[in-house]
């Protein structure tokens, strides 16, 4: 179920104007029908993916990439056996091995964007594409309190936007993909209390031994750092929770 509702919101939330945060491949893979399965597609190194999770050394992969419209049946959703996969710029990513049942996102310039999903193994996705990865390097690493500006890189890196602020307390949020919760929200918000990082609420684990998360709002993690005092915790709970939650 859980999977359906991604897919439905899929469309919605590619073309959203604020961009998630995708995975890449470490190499050319073989995307499977189930964890060691059939081989449903093979893709480049470097290729876009947007991966849920990773469970028993598998993540359950989306591929939303461009289909001639001659390859594929809008009547069944079939993409055809050596159909090519594009990007959005047109550049071959991959090649369909079998017949795939896919999904119509929307179609232009005699082409059809279309996603479908598959397996691949933990190891075949980047670990440097990962947000969570590339954070907990950066607060693993500080032999102080971080700040805005030791993070100048990741936002570069990654697609945070500017959210909700109270006071001294400003956020940045990194929107999930379709692929990350039934219905996409923030996979990381990161929380600043003045200059300094305070606090992050995140979707999926950080990658990190030096903080310890918590139970967050809605279900999700949240992990404390250095520097935040009690009175502020209650500042950031009274003020967070709720826009969260909704």
């Amino acid at each position: 179920m859980k999977i359906l509702k991604s897919i439905a919101a899929c469309s919605l939330f590619m073309l959203s104007s604020t961009p998630a945060s995708p995975e890449i491949t470490a190499g050319g893979v073989k995307l499977l029908d189930k964890p060691g399965g059939k081989v449903m597609a093979k893709l480049r190194k470097n290729t876009f993916v947007e991966c849920a999770p990773a469970s028993g050394g598998w993540h359950l992969t989306g591929l939303v990439s461009l289909v001639d419209k001659g390859d594929y049946n809008p009547f069944t959703g079939i993409i055809r056996a050596k159909s090519p996969l594009h990007d959005e710029a047109g550049v071959k990513v991959g090649e369909v091995l079998s017949d795939v049942r896919a999904w119509l996102i929307e179609e232009k310039s005699g082409r059809a964007m279309m996603s479908f999903t598959g397996f691949l193994k933990e190891g075949q996705i980047r670990r440097d594409s990962r947000a969570e990865y590339a954070l907990s390097k950066l607060v693993e690493s500080a032999r102080r309190g971080i700040t805005q500006g030791d993070l100048r890189e990741h936002f570069e890196n990654f697609p945070y936007e500017a959210w909700a602020g109270k006071g001294s307390l400003r956020s940045w949020m990194l929107k999930d993909h379709w692929m990350g919760r039934a219905a996409p929200g923030p996979r990381i918000i990161l929380v600043f209390d003045g200059e300094r990082l305070s606090a992050a609420i995140h979707s999926r684990p950080l990658d990190t031994r030096k903080f310890r998360p918590g139970e967050g709002p809605r279900g999700y993690h949240l992990t404390w750092f250095e520097g935040m005092p009690e009175t502020a915790k209650a500042r950031f709970r009274d003020f967070y929770y709720p826009l969260v939650e909704k």
